[in-house]
């Protein structure tokens, strides 16, 4: 558990209390429990795995394969796999590239969209009872400052 006091050494956290805070949050949102949870309030046995895909999808569609690999950060085996199994469920489908008749494209089908529907608002659920017991303030607060550190660490990964 990640403290919400202080740091004795200091009044203002440090870099290393915000890096701990982030990761410690990070592997709760994306612990295998927590999909679990999704899966089971939901009834899809969505992974953790998949959803990143069937999410690149929703957000990239129409889309090739090669470039969901590139914006997941998996290989195109990884990628080719994930992809079967979501048109197995009839989540994803293939569509022709229009700029190569010899390419296709993925795009989410409606029960791909309804899936999607369904797992975010479990996600907003399971963040909604996190904050229970917030104040507006703070509520306020924490989305733009998240918003700002997650846009000004994308632009520090870019310039690397």
């Amino acid at each position: 558990m990640v403290s919400t006091e202080p740091p004795a050494s200091a009044i203002a956290p440090s870099d290393a209390d915000i890096e701990d805070a982030l990761v410690f949050l990070v592997r709760q949102i994306a612990s295998a429990r927590t999909w679990r949870r999704i899966a089971t309030v939901t009834g899809i046995p969505l992974d953790r795995a998949r959803y990143i895909v069937l999410r690149a999808v929703a957000e990239h569609a129409p889309a090739r394969t090669t470039d969901l690999a590139e914006q997941v950060g998996v290989d195109q085996s990884t990628m080719s796999r994930h992809v079967a199994q979501l048109e197995r469920a009839g989540y994803v489908q293939r569509v022709p590239d229009a700029d190569d008749r010899r390419a296709s494209s993925l795009s989410l089908t409606p029960a791909g969209r309804r899936v999607m529907e369904r797992v975010v608002d479990a996600r907003h659920d399971l963040i909604e009872a996190a904050l229970t017991g917030w104040s507006d303030d703070d509520r306020a607060q924490v989305a733009p400052l998240l918003a700002r550190l997650a846009n000004d660490f994308h632009r520090t990964e870019e310039r690397a």
